[in-house]
């Protein structure tokens, strides 16, 4: 029953060494109501955003989708998509890190809330009490006027998302979230100093008893 103490500092250890995340799945949209723009080879859309994660652990973002009423001008034929784009930073700087286009056919002659799913890119990790920066856009190469995006009322799904004034200067940089390989050779780095401290205490108390 002596060793209780050392158990119990070896399992708090192992318990730091794996941090609290939660995976993060982002909603942002526009207002149906709002001011009617364009999205086109004269003009694009983007917004920042900053993720807050607060003292209860870190955050991992791993989706971001875009909802906006989007619709093709009366009479006009687009030929190019438009492209939903989130970057590592505000006012569309820094490294893309993914994005996804939606084609003509995916539009109407009507304002319709169409969805963009950006999935698949390196997992943004927000360590706790951290912020980080980050801007979404729509682009598109297409002629000028034939696309119309009710972009004003930018806002979220998520309690995590500040959309407005930022805190603060520029938040901390996003970093890739740590793969579950890296946690892993840190508790195999721990075993081997586990089981020498268990030996050790063994090895005292057998030349105590002698």
């Amino acid at each position: 029953m002596r060793s209780t103490p050392l158990l119990l500092g070896i399992a708090a250890m192992l318990t730091l060494a794996v941090p609290s995340r939660a995976d993060l799945s982002l909603i942002f949209k526009t207002d149906m109501s709002s001011p009617d723009n364009h999205v086109d080879s004269g003009d694009s859309l983007s917004w920042n955003f900053q993720l807050v994660a607060g003292s209860s652990g870190a955050i991992t973002l791993t989706e971001v989708i875009g909802s906006f009423p989007i619709k093709i001008d009366s009479g006009n034929t687009p030929t190019a998509d438009i492209t939903f784009t989130l970057y590592s930073q505000f006012d569309e700087q820094g490294s893309p890190l993914g994005s996804v286009s939606l084609a003509p056919s995916d539009f109407t002659h009507q304002f319709t809330s169409t969805a963009f799913d950006i999935t698949g890119f390196t997992p943004q990790y927000v360590p706790p009490n951290g912020v980080s920066d980050f801007s979404i856009a729509l682009t598109s190469t297409e002629t000028p006027g034939f696309y119309h995006v009710k972009a004003g009322d930018f806002s979220s799904n998520s309690a995590f998302v500040n959309p407005g004034t930022p805190l603060g200067a520029q938040g901390d940089p996003p970093v890739a979230a740590p793969e579950p390989a890296t946690i892993s050779l840190v508790l195999t780095g721990l075993a081997p100093i586990a089981l020498t401290a268990l030996w050790r205490r063994r090895q005292r108390k057998q030349s105590t008893v002698v």
